[in-house]
């Protein structure tokens, strides 16, 4: 004799279709909320995931205190490319030749901070 009677199997399956699609709906929200934060990123994760992705380097090796000048940047990497990719990243317009005066990742931060601040942000 079966367990479960083939009209009982069909609500067991439904039963079973409805948790999946709830289920995978609040799993997918759930990644959209984490998402949306990862987005929303503070000044240093999202210029330090600049630097790592635009000059290749390990993700561990860019702190607020590498230098720029030695620790991270190469001889042939214009520091225009990089005052650039700030600018895109975080729709602001930084000053002619602010890349130039970036010492330390930290200096980077806290030009592109100084100028969110002083609500320059159209581009």
């Amino acid at each position: 004799m079966p367990l479960v009677t083939p009209e009982g199997r069909h609500r067991l399956l439904a039963i079973c279709t409805v948790a999946v699609v709830f289920a995978g709906g609040a799993t997918f929200i759930r990644a959209c909320k984490v998402a949306r934060t990862v987005g929303q990123g503070n000044t240093y994760d999202r210029v330090r995931t600049i630097l790592v992705r635009r000059l290749n380097v390990p993700f561990r090796s860019v702190t607020p205190e590498t230098r720029l000048d030695r620790d991270l940047v190469p001889e042939g990497v214009n520091r225009l490319e990089l005052q650039d990719a700030l600018q895109e990243e975080f729709g602001l317009n930084l000053p002619p030749g602010t890349a130039n005066r970036f010492r330390t990742v930290q200096d980077a931060v806290a030009a592109v901070d100084a100028v969110q601040g002083a609500g320059t942000r159209p581009r």
